[in-house]
């Protein structure tokens, strides 16, 4: 290749910035001297970034709004229909998920890895939604638990987290950590 594909490679830079790089000197020497100079430059380490899933926007935890609160009560009254605490659960007041219940789901470190987005109205085409794009795991990828289990303990298999929940509210529940 050429100087200019040598440069490109190495400052991960496209065609015309190399040409700027090089000034226009496509010479070996010129070259050679940036090079050093390129190498002997103190590195400084990218510090990693790491997003993290989050909630939906405009998401509440049920217990925390308002008693008269127009989403909490329907949020309320629609765990009574299936005789489930609002505890761990939220809301979410507009947006893309107004009008659903917020499940999240937390790994053993406590990190939240996936939530799912239940419809309360009955009138979406949508009964649940989850997150979307790469954070997070994948909807077949996990289990909803209240708390992990020990290690040798029995744990119940649900369709989904309510079904879950429901157990867990009739005493089949693995022990707490």
């Amino acid at each position: 290749g050429t100087l200019y594909r040598l440069v490109m490679l190495v400052e991960k830079c496209r065609y015309d910035e190399a040409v700027d790089i090089l000034e226009g000197k496509p010479d070996l020497k010129y070259f050679e001297a940036q090079l050093c100079d390129y190498l002997n430059k103190p590195l400084i380490k990218k510090q990693e970034v790491i997003i993290k899933l989050q909630l939906p926007p405009s998401s509440f935890q049920i217990r925390n709004l308002d008693p008269s609160n127009h989403f909490r009560i329907k949020a309320e009254n629609y765990l009574i229909g299936r005789k489930l605490p609002t505890k761990g659960l939220y809301v979410c007041v507009g947006g893309e998920y107004v009008d659903r219940i917020i499940i999240p789901y937390y790994n053993k470190d406590g990190e939240l890895i996936y939530w799912n987005a239940r419809d309360i109205t009955g009138t979406s085409y949508y009964r649940y939604q989850f997150p979307k794009g790469e954070l997070g795991a994948k909807k077949n990828e996990v289990l909803w638990m209240e708390y992990f289990p020990k290690k040798g303990n029995k744990i119940y298999l649900t369709e989904g987290e309510f079904d879950a929940m429901t157990l867990n509210e009739c005493g089949y529940r693995s022990e707490e950590h």
